[in-house]
């Protein structure tokens, strides 16, 4: 579909998955004066752990007044489980090669320290897949210089934390958007709506971590704000 982004001050792309993770990069990202595009990749937009994470990465884009953009799949597919790493960044890729008068300058990535390498490994393509493109070339030792500066810095600004320690940081300072995350992949319904189930294995990874932020206020010198926080 042909159209124009309206915010010409982007500069930076964020994957969205509208986990913990998620709200922390565009918060570093805005903290940081950058200007990010979110997207979300929707595979199954019938299964209600998906529903549950967009509405959570609208949430995380109006929270930040960012543009954010819901791209979703026709195609037919037997195993919609496939992990999103493995396809999300083909967005990424149509936004920078089809947008050349934005000069997109990072993709910032979640990823923290008890992550696997996986995601590092898969994104090298898509750097590659650009700079050769904008280069004319198949073969990456032809690439222009130009397109070598101006191809996509790959960020992970939490490379070096736990997702304990990344949800302790966010809710000293955004405490209101912690709560709009969405982990869980086995939602429950209540009526009209889905509330996380709290015993999958993505919910039981998030209740751990964030018991041992709530442990932490024993260990934080200057705690008292930082446990009032916690207890809400």
């Amino acid at each position: 579909m042909k159209e124009t982004l309206k915010n010409s001050d982007i500069d930076s792309i964020v994957a969205c998955g509208g986990g913990i993770e998620t709200a922390a990069a565009v918060a570093w990202a805005v903290g940081q004066g950058y200007k990010p595009f979110l997207f979300t990749d929707v595979v199954d937009r019938n299964n209600p752990a998906v529903k549950g994470m967009t509405r959570a990465c609208e949430d995380i884009a109006e929270y930040f007044d960012l543009p954010f953009k819901a791209a979703y799949n026709d195609m037919p597919m037997e195993n919609t489980s496939i992990p999103p790493t493995d396809y999300s960044f083909t967005q990424a890729i149509k936004l920078v090669l089809g947008n050349p008068s934005i000069r997109f300058k990072y993709i910032i990535n979640g990823g923290n320290a008890e992550d696997s390498m996986q995601q590092r490994v898969q994104i090298r393509y898509l750097q590659r897949i650009i700079t050769s493109r904008w280069s004319m070339q198949y073969d990456m030792h032809g690439i222009l210089w130009k397109s070598f500066l101006n191809v996509p810095i790959m960020l992970f600004p939490f490379e070096y934390l736990q997702k304990s320690e990344i949800i302790g940081i966010m809710m000293n300072k955004h405490p209101e958007l912690v709560k709009k995350v969405w982990t869980c992949v086995s939602p429950i319904k209540e009526e009209n709506n889905y509330r996380q189930c709290g015993q999958c294995g993505k919910c039981t990874e998030w209740s751990s971590a964030l018991r041992v932020a709530k442990q932490a206020k024993l260990k934080i010198q200057e705690g008292l704000d930082y446990g009032y926080n916690m207890r809400k």
